[in-house]
């Protein structure tokens, strides 16, 4: 991945490959998924949704694309052979 930020294209959009490589921070997967903040945390934390990337000790965000194939498959439980 490029340390370059992302840019928005002059629509104020982005490309499909800009888009699916974008990290969200919890507020934003939150929104994503109307859910609270908690909520994500308390899923993530249990393994119910998608790891999300540790950028240091206490920064954490999520692959957009990631976020949406498990959407895509009815948000099964993220771990190993179980449901959350």
């Amino acid at each position: 991945m490029s340390s370059k930020p992302e840019r928005l294209h002059s629509e104020g959009t982005m490309s499909a490959t800009e888009t699916t490589s974008e990290l969200l921070t919890v507020n934003d997967v939150a929104k994503l998924l109307s859910a609270g903040r908690r909520t994500i945390c308390r899923w993530a934390q249990i393994g119910r949704m998608p790891e999300p990337v540790k950028l240091g000790r206490r920064c954490v965000r999520w692959r957009r694309a990631d976020l949406l194939d498990w959407i895509d498959r009815g948000c099964p439980s993220c771990i190993e052979g179980g449901e959350a």
